[in-house]
């Protein structure tokens, strides 16, 4: 039972990552700005880093920007 309770727990959080970060990428567009993202970074674990030129930032985990990550 613990088990299948930690397996539950794991899905739960990977999911919760991956509509943040759907949320988030808004289509390729900051939400606050309208402007479009622009990346200037991928970090070691493959995250991708966005800008959108008005001091608004992101950091993109999931392949919800269909970016190709080597």
């Amino acid at each position: 039972m613990e088990l299948l309770a930690i397996a539950l727990f794991s899905v739960a959080v990977g999911a919760f990552g991956y509509i943040s970060d759907r949320r988030d990428w808004n289509g390729g567009f900051c939400r606050d700005s309208g402007k479009p993202w622009v990346q200037f970074d991928i970090a070691s674990d493959g995250s991708r880093g966005y800008k959108d030129g008005s001091d608004n930032y992101i950091w993109i985990s999931y392949p919800v920007d269909h970016s190709k990550v080597s």
